[in-house]
């Protein structure tokens, strides 16, 4: 009986995760007014772009981190390799995921929620 009671719970969970992640469409500026572009910047708080990443390589995973708080690419190609082919070059890689993002949110003492997140960076080029 406990069994059939842990399976139903996981079971629960993992619907319950899978009804609750969504994908968004991107929203570009191209096509807005000038007044929406300008409202656009100043949502962004005038934050300086990315400029550096570095390689996480654990277990048997190889992936590309960001200082944006995107991960998992090098703004052009997936970068998540599970499993990490040793040495690198040596074999076909799979890349599982091809963009995330780290979103942190909180409320202020005014009530008011303050949020840092991005549903996608689109870049023509890349500085980093």
């Amino acid at each position: 009986m406990e069994r059939h009671i842990k399976s139903f719970l996981i079971v629960g969970l993992l619907l319950t995760f899978a009804c609750s992640t969504q994908a968004k469409e991107n929203i570009e500026t191209s096509g807005k007014t000038r007044k929406q572009t300008d409202e656009l910047k100043k949502q962004a708080a005038s934050c300086s772009p990315a400029s550096a990443q570095t390689d996480l390589d654990v277990n048997n995973v190889r992936t590309t981190l960001l200082n944006g708080g995107d991960m998992w690419w090098d703004l052009n190609d997936a970068k998540y390799e599970v499993p990490k082919v040793s040495p690198p070059g040596s074999a076909p890689s799979v890349h599982s995921l091809f963009a995330g993002s780290i979103w942190v949110g909180g409320i202020d003492p005014g009530g008011n929620l303050k949020i840092a997140a991005q549903t996608y960076r689109h870049c023509h080029k890349t500085n980093l």
